[in-house]
């Protein structure tokens, strides 16, 4: 059984060392962010990628709205007529899609980009 403890114990360290490398580690923004940051997160009820894009917004004190597409058809409506008037191509818009302070960030945005069209303190 020691086996196990020690693979899981390396299975946590390489998860962490990741997410360090890949820029996803958490950073609790709360006193760093400027005001008026406006954060709104479209997604799926279903969608795993929305799960972890919601928990780097909460782990890191960014406030945001989020809408659901397929329980609510007034946000699905927003959203398909926001993609039409933005330009953005018909079909294979994944979720989670934001928009972050007016910028458009489409399928899954990398944590980086939603950080870098936040207003920060100083900034």
């Amino acid at each position: 059984m020691k086996w196990v403890a020690r693979i899981a114990v390396a299975v946590i360290l390489v998860g962490a060392v990741y997410d360090f490398v890949a820029g996803n580690r958490s950073e609790d923004l709360r006193g760093k962010l400027a005001p008026g940051n406006v954060v709104v997160m479209y997604s799926l009820t279903t969608c795993p990628y929305c799960v972890k894009t919601r928990a780097f917004l909460e782990e890191n004190g960014i406030p945001f709205t989020e809408h659901f597409l397929d329980t609510n058809k007034e946000s699905e409506r927003e959203f398909y007529e926001m993609l039409t008037a933005s330009g953005a191509p018909p079909g294979g818009i994944g979720t989670p899609s934001l928009i972050v302070n007016d910028m458009l960030l489409l399928n899954n945005p990398p944590f980086e980009t939603i950080k870098r069209h936040l207003k920060l303190v100083g900034s």
